[in-house]
């Protein structure tokens, strides 16, 4: 192997029998860190967002939700210590709260049946009416 940043030393891998091999210290460290990639990669592909279309950016856009909610899911479950919740479970939990409807506001906790309404402001023609200027026109 080739490394611009490794030099050409030699690590002592322990193997499971109790053997130790050599290796260089640019696989070794390689199959060191190599290990989290894969794991994501292998959670990623087990329920994939990603699915056939011509346009690549809704690919990265899907591949960018999907990396964010496996990188949410550890986060989740140190949040929540007691909850046995697996991964699978999860991503349907939070199609389910991204599917509804309703967003459960502080505001609307204290104040049960109460609800705010932007009021709708009735559209006025800035210039007032359009035949009254065509008639002194013609």
């Amino acid at each position: 192997m080739i490394s611009t940043i490794h030099n050409s030393t030699m690590a002592d891998v322990p193997r499971r029998n109790e053997e130790v091999k050599k290796k260089p210290i640019c696989t070794f460290q390689y199959n060191m860190f190599m290990k989290g990639v894969d794991r994501a990669d292998q959670y990623l592909s087990y329920y994939s967002l990603l699915r056939k279309t011509v346009k690549w950016p809704k690919k990265v856009a899907f591949w960018l939700i999907n990396c964010a909610l496996f990188n949410s899911f550890p986060i989740y479950q140190k949040l929540n210590p007691t909850s046995k919740m697996r991964y699978k479970e999860f991503l349907l939990q939070v199609a389910k709260d991204w599917a509804t409807d309703k967003v459960e506001t502080d505001t609307d906790a204290a104040r049960p049946g109460t609800s705010t309404q932007t009021p709708r402001v009735p559209h006025e023609e800035p210039l007032g009416d359009s035949r009254v200027i065509c008639e002194n026109m013609c």
